[in-house]
């Protein structure tokens, strides 16, 4: 069974088990504030958990526990209550911990909105400092699903993630040579880098063929982005504005 309707919940989408739950249906917006909606995944959470009985319950939580820039955040704070929940009240579960995924979303990710603020030359600031670690949702699907179906890591908390972070300054320098366009924005004297421990994640991913290489960001950036530009590129000559982009 799938809870959500989000990017993590529709790279599930095809999975089909009775004997699993994906709960991915939770708070999305690592910039949330509002009480109202972290109380409302509590509440479908320990619905959940009440009719599960022998069911496996996958729960999605986030790297940022261990980013001291963001770990006192409400939303950060939210998460590990959540985990909290899962760990003392269902019989088997799998916490997978993710950092910034890439995928095809509306909510407002790192790569998503440094996209569109540079596709549509919006300002911004950037935090020279400022390292994030980035993966593909694919990949984070692959991986939870060899776990669940190898029985690995019951009730443990795990990372996926990418065993690199990337300065944010390189996401943007990617996306410039993608759109062909210069970001605008100021350099900011802030941020900070921190560790994920991968544990066996690492021998999972060569297993699976998951390469993390040099291409990798802007491969799996383009590969969710590259078509929704070219369509607004196809919008904007029909209606005879040309881009004005200069070459990086």
């Amino acid at each position: 069974m799938i809870i959500g309707n989000g990017m993590i919940a529709k790279a599930f989408m095809d999975y089909d088990a009775d004997d699993v739950v994906i709960f991915a249906s939770g708070v999305s917006n690592s910039l949330e504030t509002n009480e109202k909606e972290f109380q409302r995944e509590e509440r479908l959470l320990c619905k959940v958990i009440n009719d599960l009985h022998d069911t496996l319950l996958v729960y999605f939580s986030t790297c940022s526990v261990y980013d001291s820039s963001v770990n006192e955040t409400p939303y950060v704070k939210h998460k590990l209550k959540m985990e909290t929940i899962v760990a003392e009240n269902a019989k088997l579960f799998n916490i997978f911990r993710s950092p910034q995924v890439i995928g095809k979303t509306s909510s407002p990710t790192l790569v998503k909105y440094l996209f569109d603020k540079i596709q549509n030359e919006g300002y911004f600031e950037l935090w020279i400092d400022s390292y994030r670690n980035l993966i593909d949702i694919e990949d984070v699907a692959a991986t939870v699903n060899y776990i669940i179906q190898n029985n690995l890591f019951r009730n443990e908390i795990v990372n996926i993630s990418s065993p690199v972070n990337t300065p944010v300054l390189e996401v943007v320098e990617i996306i410039e040579k993608i759109l062909n366009k210069r970001a605008n924005y100021t350099v900011v004297k802030k941020g900070a880098s921190y560790h994920i421990d991968l544990g066996q994640c690492k021998e999972i991913y060569r297993y699976l063929g998951i390469i993390f290489d040099e291409d990798y960001i802007k491969r799996t950036i383009e590969r969710y982005y590259t078509d929704s530009f070219n369509e607004n590129s196809v919008r904007k000559i029909r209606s005879g504005h040309q881009f004005s982009g200069e070459n990086l």
